[in-house]
């Protein structure tokens, strides 16, 4: 930690060059092998030293460096052809990917979206899981096409409610409530109609028993602070939550009720094409395709 802070306050207080390490794909500056190992911890310093580090080696790196890097790590990717498949390979080239996108190619990134995505799924590796939950959001754009993203995005909501359900007790479930939260806002900015179209058809046919509904709520009162997600999609955030409202589901429609309203005010106050008549209780959404929508709030028509 100490070590890793260290280069980290030196490399953000002065104009310095990172030290060059002799590693196993040539001469590059800090072996990134050990650094990302520390990508995603709960020890918030040395998150945040490694991360620092690894960003300053890709930035003070040319092409050819880290072509020869991409090129090492691709060997250890999981696949028919891989010698030694390593889960750290995923990480780097994640990293990479996000970093330098025109030297990766595109079945390799393929195979790091794929990675990524059974990382994901696997509760036995904390670290590799974190980092896969954080890299899968930030750099959603460049896998969604390579792999079912909707339903990736969807899991994580899914992760964020059965864990808090659960309770986080220990540190790396609370890290992984946190990650995993980010990594849904981060993947819906960069895709907010696919991702909320899919997501408001999940919610909106599931029993509520893992907490998705009320999570969900949660999520889309915030994401409506979101300039990008509201103009693309807020109208479809608003219709999902009225349909969860639907009066005959008494009990769903009782236990949502008091998230729903503080979200459909905001909608009302920050989205032009959503409006509210208190005296009929009646919402209208003018959606993008210029259809007008009235909503009966009392029936949930």
């Amino acid at each position: 930690v100490l070590v890793l802070g260290a280069l980290a306050l030196a490399m953000a207080r002065s104009d310095a060059r990172l030290p060059v390490i002799k590693g196993i794909a040539g001469s590059l500056p800090v072996e990134l092998s050990i650094v990302v190992k520390y990508w995603s911890d709960y020890n918030g310093h040395l998150e945040r030293a490694a991360r620092h580090l690894v960003h300053a080696a890709i930035e003070q790196s040319d092409d050819v460096t880290i072509g020869q890097l991409v090129r090492h790590w691709t060997a250890f990717l999981p696949g028919q052809h891989s010698h030694r498949p390593m889960n750290r390979a995923i990480i780097i080239l994640a990293v990479l990917a996000q970093h330098r996108p025109h030297l990766v190619d595109t079945s390799v990134v393929a195979r790091v979206a794929e990675g990524l995505v059974r990382l994901v799924g696997d509760a036995r590796k904390h670290l590799f899981r974190i980092a896969a939950v954080d890299l899968l959001g930030r750099g959603y754009s460049l896998w969604e096409a390579h792999i079912d993203g909707p339903s990736a995005v969807v899991f994580l909501v899914r992760m964020v409610a059965a864990a808090g359900s659960a309770g986080s007790g220990d540190p790396w479930t609370g890290k992984l409530i946190g990650t995993a939260r980010s990594a849904v806002f981060d993947a819906t900015r960069q895709s907010p109609v696919a991702l909320i179209a899919r997501w408001a058809s999940e919610v909106a046919v599931t029993e509520d028993v893992d907490n998705l509904q009320a999570t969900s709520m949660a999520l889309f009162h915030d994401l409506l602070d979101d300039q990008t997600v509201r103009q693309a999609a807020g109208t479809a955030l608003v219709e999902c939550c009225l349909r969860l409202l639907d009066p005959s589901r008494p009990r769903q429609r009782a236990r949502l009720l008091p998230a729903a309203t503080p979200l459909l005010f905001r909608a009302v106050q920050r989205i032009p094409r959503v409006a509210f008549h208190a005296a009929t209780q009646r919402v209208v959404i003018g959606r993008v395709d210029g259809v007008a929508v009235v909503w009966d709030v009392a029936t949930g028509t």
